[in-house]
């Protein structure tokens, strides 16, 4: 799967939070192809099953995982929400911190130009 496929699956199935991108899918197959086509492109992903609700997660944690996934799918997100969401993430990077920036936040805020 291409980053704009990847996307367009966060663009409708997904949620991005300040520290993570979360996809939500009852069925596991599509989500391997997702998380192997994140692979491809050096992000890591993971797939669990949720018990309670029965549905399949592809999980992108950590600052660097999700600003390599919102670098490469940008271009191919078109909902207002993903797009608030996003910059919220990106707003959260930006933020000046009390204490020097340990060195994921800074290759995160790289990744994506801040």
């Amino acid at each position: 799967m291409n980053a704009c496929e990847r996307g367009n699956w966060i663009d409708t199935e997904g949620h991005i939070s300040k520290k993570h991108i979360v996809i939500a899918q009852r069925d596991g197959e599509a989500l391997e192809d997702y998380c192997a086509g994140a692979g491809m492109d050096g992000v890591r992903c993971r797939i669990r099953y949720d018990k309670v609700n029965r549905i399949y997660l592809a999980e992108i944690d950590g600052l660097e995982n999700v600003a390599k996934e919102i670098a490469l799918t940008m271009n191919c997100i078109r909902t207002k929400r993903r797009l608030a969401q996003i910059e919220i993430f990106k707003k959260e990077l930006a933020k000046p911190r009390r204490y020097a920036p340990y060195p994921p936040l800074i290759r995160a805020r790289k990744i994506l130009g801040l």
